[in-house]
């Protein structure tokens, strides 16, 4: 009698893992290409963000780049910056990177400068940029942002001035290549272009 209860055990037990496991493995096959759906439905989205002003930047940080060479930010003081910090696991990020090499490109004739920061995950940052094949420049931050760069949400990106001062910040996704910010952009660089003697 005994066998008998095992063997019945032993079925329920088989009869209620199999479906779950069948059910995990189907879940983990749908997510794949549902995250990849999911990124271009947000993309499809995005709106052009509001422009806003604010207070002066702090570049007293540090970043790498996908060499490893450590990088002052202080040295994109001089010239407007357009600035995101993001993560490679945030799928609003990954929305918003076609626009805003959208707009890298059509920035590039421009004196400034544009800095994808990955707040985490440096590493997986550098390679998924390499894989899409984006241009737009990318590091990964070592340490501590100043508070003036405080990010709650990922993405958020800033526009600095050339004097420091930040002229606009995006808390979440935008639809970057919109002409309102590249206008404000070509703004930047024509009116607060330091003098040439």
């Amino acid at each position: 009698m005994q066998g008998k209860k095992s063997v019945f055990f032993a079925g329920c037990l088989t009869g209620f893992l199999t479906p779950m496991i069948i059910l995990g493995i189907a879940v983990a096959l749908m997510i794949g290409p549902y995250k990849s759906r999911m990124i271009d439905q947000m993309a499809e989205k995005l709106h052009a963000p509001a422009i806003t002003t604010g207070a002066t930047a702090d570049f007293n940080w540090t970043v790498t780049t996908a060499d490893g060479e450590t990088l002052d930010p202080n040295t994109w003081l001089g010239k407007p910056a357009f600035i995101s910090f993001w993560d490679p696991s945030c799928p609003h990020c990954l929305a918003e990177l076609p626009s805003m090499e959208s707009l890298y490109q059509q920035a590039r004739g421009m004196d400034m400068t544009f800095a994808a920061v990955a707040l985490e995950n440096g590493d997986d940052a550098f390679e998924y940029m390499l894989e899409q094949g984006y241009q737009i420049p990318v590091y990964a931050l070592e340490g501590e942002l100043p508070p003036v760069f405080e990010v709650s949400t990922k993405p958020t990106t800033f526009i600095v001035g050339h004097n420091g001062s930040i002229v606009f910040k995006q808390i979440s996704s935008a639809k970057w290549d919109d002409v309102v910010v590249l206008s404000l952009l070509q703004d930047l660089n024509i009116t607060e272009a330091p003098a040439t003697e």
